[in-house]
Formats: structure tokens, sequence, C-alpha cells
């Protein structure tokens, strides 16, 4: 899954802890529906050590469309910028314990950061039980609608090599959203997304898949 993590306050003042939980609608990570059908709820702690270091553990769970699916997720994480680039590098393990199945994954996520407003950002995934990597390039903004609510638009397309479908490559899927901030108070937001995802060439092609996915998800965040 892709972890989303926003510490409220400066560099200056960092929160330690960052506790949240949700519900997506629907599981959608490079391209594919994950569950084939119904929602997904997510629990995570992450803690930040300091400016650069922050682990973090997410658990999603869902008994709608596939029964008794499950996964944990626990991520290290060093972040810092350079030349107006900010960078991650991140470890994590997943265990996939009601199909008693797990990977390894080692990603870099870096964002330009510019003046105007509008920033380009890229992923890269490696998974060591696939031996495959998937990439993702996109750009996004943010806007400040009043000193409460913040509107984040995104634009991003995605390649695999060997990480959603083995020994293949390809487009996987262009994806259209936005994510909502609504800042209850100074350590209590509530995060709304809502995403297009529109599937390329190599997902229209595995069986059962569903080219054109819509979905929302809703997270209650809190930082202490």
């Amino acid at each position: 899954m892709c972890l989303f993590l926003c510490f409220v306050g400066s560099a200056a003042s960092y929160a330690k802890n960052q506790v949240s939980v949700g519900f997506d609608n629907r599981y959608i990570s490079e391209g594919r529906d994950n569950l084939q059908s119904g929602g997904i709820y997510w629990a995570s702690w992450a803690k930040e050590f300091n400016d650069n270091v922050l682990f973090a553990s997410t658990y999603g769970w869902s008994e709608e469309g596939r029964s008794n699916y499950d996964e944990l997720n626990l991520t290290l994480i060093y972040q810092n910028s350079w030349a107006g680039i900010g960078y991650s590098f991140s470890a994590t393990r997943i265990e996939f314990f009601a199909d008693d199945l797990s990977d390894n994954e080692i990603g870099l996520d870096l964002t330009w950061l510019t003046q105007s407003g509008a920033e380009p950002f890229f992923n890269f995934v490696y998974s060591t039980e696939q031996n495959g990597y998937f990439t993702t390039l996109g750009v996004s903004t943010q806007y400040q609608i009043n000193p409460k609510v913040t509107l984040a638009p995104y634009l991003s397309g995605s390649y695999d090599n060997g990480y959603i479908v083995e020994a293949n490559s390809g487009y996987t899927s262009t994806n259209v959203g936005a994510v909502m901030t609504f800042s209850w108070n100074q350590s209590l937001l509530i995060n709304l997304q809502l995403e297009q995802s529109i599937g390329g060439h190599l997902v229209r092609v595995e069986p059962e898949s569903k080219n054109d996915i819509f979905w929302f998800g809703m997270h209650l965040v809190t930082d202490f």
C-alpha cells in the first residue's frame, strides 16, 4: 500500500507520534482492485524520532468481497532534502497473515520543491518476493481554501516491471484525484480522498480486472 503521513507542525516542533484510522471503499493500488469488490479498513501508528527518521506500522483488514484479507506493513523511513528536492528511502516488511504470505520492499520517493505550487514527484518500489519494481511519476499541488481546509489535487501515471505481473512490464494506470484536509484543531485532521484510476494496457489484459475504477476514502489523523 501507499502510506500517507502528514505530521502536523513545523520542522522545529514536529509531532512525535501519529495515529490514524480510516476506511477506503475499494483497495486500489498499482491500478488494480486488490479485493475485486468491497472496501478495507486501515489503522496506523507512526513515530517520528527526529526530522529525518521515522517508523510506521499500518494494518489493513477486510471481510468484504474477499473474506479474511489482512496485511501488516512495518516501515522504516529516512527523509531529507537537497538542492530543492525532497527525498526519502524506505524499507518495508509486509505480512499477509490470512494468506500466510510475506514480502520485503525497498522504496525511493522524490519530490521537486518548486515555488510555482505544482510539485512533480517520483516513486519507486522494489519487491524482493516478486523480484520486480513499480514506478509512479506525477504532479501535485495544494490550495488553501480557508484557514482550516486545504485541497491537494494530483495527477500520476505508473509503470510496472515484474512487480504486479510476473515476467511482464508496461503502463498500468493513470490516476486523477484529490485529498481534502479539514483541520479540526492543531492535532486532529480529517482527510477525504477521491480518485479515478484509468487502467493501462497491462491492467486491461489481467483476468477479471476492472479497467477504470473510482474510489474514495476517509481517514481520521491525530498527532501527539
